[in-house]
């Protein structure tokens, strides 16, 4: 039965590169329907943890080296300009950033403009926000007040990288309604946090099986990695986007044990605030959950493949899903003047090696 399951999922990973494979060789003649004329506005938030304390969650270096990887994916996946706006805690910080790109080749340099410096920013009444979760994780909850001459921009988290086309993810903006201000993807098979004791050990959460102290979207809640936000309609929320944060920090205090995450998911819980949300396909935020269990969970990644890989929870590093380290181990090592077929080949032979597809039965 191991070994079987092992087959599956290697079969899962193969099948999902051919995929891959093909939307990158093929990206200069897809349709272009979903693509608009504009160009694709980004925005990464980073901060540097002066605590020192050791841990890889918190370490800069590694977000550095999460960045530049994804930069990398998203010049290689793309003829347009992409726009890549960097809020940061320093003017340090941000040029560190924006040197990532100084020595790349000329043609894929040009392909990432980077926006003008933008500093960290709390609204009054939000300043204790900074530290929950991650250092300034929650920033992404105030990207329309820190943005305010912005009308649109998705948000990524630094550990993302791209398998298809940003402006892919980009034309979904154009898909919102008019009532529509963010688009998120659902979380199914998420690891929700049961707190129990002001601790916050995580659990697997289940169909009809509550885990969590508070509503969350739907019957799978919602990942917080990819953000599509209108920002115009979200400085417009009906009862106020800052106010209606700050009142469920004030009632769920320290359940809110994913922070920005739990946020939204109780922010959209209702019907009413759901009719402001997108929800964007699970393809543009892929994550382990989605492929560990073995076969895929996410039905529209076996019609176009995976648009954003999500390496959740430290995953591109800690070692347990290799699979997902292969594909951001693959990119780290690319060179933009390599050819991207010989680099899925790779990539292919080495997800075979790494669960023994050679050796399974015919």
């Amino acid at each position: 039965m191991i070994k079987l399951r092992k087959v599956v999922r290697v079969y899962t990973w193969v099948w999902l590169l051919t995929l891959l494979m093909m939307t990158m060789l093929l990206r200069n003649t897809m349709p272009t329907a979903e693509i608009s004329a504009e160009e694709p506005e980004f925005v990464i938030v980073v901060c540097r943890d002066h605590t020192q304390d050791g841990k890889i969650a918190n370490s800069y270096q590694r977000q550095l080296q999460q960045i530049s990887v994804l930069l990398k994916s998203a010049a290689a996946l793309t003829s347009r300009t992409l726009r890549f706006n960097i809020v940061s805690d320093t003017y340090k910080t941000y040029e560190e950033v924006t040197n990532i790109t100084q020595a790349w080749p000329i043609e894929y340099k040009q392909r990432i403009v980077f926006g003008d410096f933008k500093r960290i920013y709390y609204p009054p009444g939000t300043e204790k926000m900074k530290n929950m979760f991650r250092l300034c994780a929650t920033e992404r909850l105030f990207l329309a007040q820190t943005f305010e001459e912005k009308d649109a921009l998705i948000f990524l988290d630094t550990d993302v990288l791209f398998l298809r086309p940003p402006e892919y993810l980009w034309g979904h903006i154009h898909n919102f309604t008019t009532e529509q201000a963010i688009g998120i993807a659902p979380c199914p098979l998420h690891v929700w946090p049961a707190v129990q004791k002001g601790k916050a050990p995580y659990t697997l959460r289940k169909e009809g099986q509550e885990k969590v102290k508070f509503p969350t979207y739907g019957s799978s809640g919602l990942n917080a990695g990819v953000l599509l936000m209108n920002l115009t309609r979200i400085r417009s929320f009906e009862g106020g986007w800052t106010e209606s944060v700050i009142n469920i920090v004030k009632k769920y205090g320290n359940k809110l044990a994913l922070a920005d995450q739990d946020i939204l998911n109780i922010l959209f819980s209702n019907k009413t605030t759901a009719t402001h949300l997108y929800e964007l396909g699970c393809e543009w935020n892929y994550r382990p959950k989605l492929c560990s269990l073995g076969s895929n969970t996410c039905g529209r990644a076996e019609v176009a493949g995976v648009g954003v890989l999500h390496g959740a929870a430290l995953t591109f590093y800690n070692g347990i899903e290799q699979k997902f380290q292969a594909v951001y181990e693959a990119w780290q090592q690319y060179r933009l003047e390599d050819s991207l077929s010989e680099f899925v080949e790779r990539l292919q032979a080495t997800l075979q090696h790494q669960v023994g597809l050679r050796d399974a039965p015919k």
